[in-house]
């Protein structure tokens, strides 16, 4: 006599809302006859769209597929979106200068936005909002509100100039949670740390590729399209790089503050290997900062050293902090040196 097969589902996991949706979206629907058919219509409406429209339709439909992936990846995963927006950070100038026709800066404003969403979303999930208390945060909250404060300041010359300033200066600031309740793994803080010196190393390289072989043609057309770039980028008949960034300023900051980076890192528990490589790198993102001819940013690496001392009071810091300082400080001959280095197109040109 055959025995009764039976299935036992006791214990048998529920699946998550997510994970239903895509079982029911993909699996059970469109891996069929039906979903094949329904796929191969969404293609031939967009090849119909792309004919009638133009390549603007199918550009929009591209868009449109890494757009809205995107925001759910922003909103979903913050740690994804926080290394999207570090990369974005770093290369939205560069975009802009090659032309694309997109407000990016207000896309960088919508991913803020986002962020602040998804936090939310998570703090009601799991409230939480220990992880904020402390001096930083009030002194951030104080800052912004106070930039609020002055939408109704009676002398303010014009209301569009203070919507600037509270969109670059007040809402960033609110990045700081962000980065503080997502960045909370010595892992993922490993991970960020090291994109933003491959991300300051590679700026540092095209900065010195902008000095030594030349600018592109989309880099040339950017710094003739306007006499006044040229008054502020051409010093001494040699051009100031920027590199991938907005100005040389921002260029010239950017090789600091990495360099500054590299050197807290050496104080640390650090192999033979990574100081000699945290060496280079510092070498390399200080000599690219003096391409950019910002003299502002030379007073910068010894100001923040003393800090260092101050902070690692020892022989061997201070000892680094005199060497360092020392190099740095001459470096204010460097504007007068670097006019000799003119392109000889330039001392051939007829005038």
């Amino acid at each position: 006599m055959d025995k009764e097969f039976n299935i036992s589902i006791a214990g048998t996991k529920r699946l998550s809302f997510r994970k239903q949706l895509k079982k029911f979206v993909i699996v059970d629907k469109l891996n069929t006859p039906l979903g094949y058919g329904l796929l191969f219509l969404i293609m031939l409406l967009i090849g119909a769209g792309v004919a009638k429209f133009g390549i603007v339709f199918g550009l929009l439909v591209l868009v449109g597929s890494v757009a809205i992936p995107l925001v759910y990846g922003l909103v979903a995963y913050p740690r994804f979106g926080i290394v999207v927006f570090l990369l974005m950070a770093y290369f939205i100038m560069w975009f802009l200068r090659l032309g694309v026709p997109f407000p990016l800066g207000t896309l960088m404003d919508g991913m803020e936005a986002l962020f602040i969403l998804s936090l939310f979303i998570n703090q009601k999930r799991r409230k939480d909002w220990s992880v904020f208390k402390g001096p930083i945060t009030v002194m951030i909250l104080v800052w912004v509100a106070y930039n609020l404060v002055e939408a109704v300041n009676p002398t303010a010359d014009s209301r569009m100039a203070w919507l600037f300033t509270v969109r670059t200066v007040a809402i960033v600031m609110f990045m700081y949670f962000i980065f503080l309740y997502y960045m909370n793994t010595k892992q993922y803080v490993q991970f960020i740390i090291k994109l933003w010196i491959g991300l300051a190393a590679f700026s540092a390289l095209y900065g010195l590729k902008q000095e030594y072989i030349g600018f592109f043609p989309f880099e040339e057309a950017y710094l003739h399209s306007n006499p006044t770039i040229e008054q502020l980028l051409f010093i001494g008949g040699v051009w100031r790089k920027f590199s991938i960034f907005s100005d040389p300023v921002s260029f010239a900051y950017n090789m600091v503050s990495a360099s500054l980076l590299c050197i807290g890192l050496l104080t640390g528990p650090v192999s033979k290997t990574q100081k000699l490589v945290l060496g280079c790198l510092i070498g390399l993102f200080l000599f690219a900062m003096l391409s950019s001819g910002t003299r502002g940013a030379y007073v910068l690496l010894p100001a923040t050293l003393l800090l260092l001392a101050v902070l690692k009071y020892s022989r061997k810091v201070l000892t680094m902090v005199g060497v360092a300082g020392g190099g740095p400080g001459n470096t204010h001959f460097y504007p007068y040196v670097k006019p000799y280095a003119i392109p000889l197109s330039v001392c051939v040109s007829p005038k």
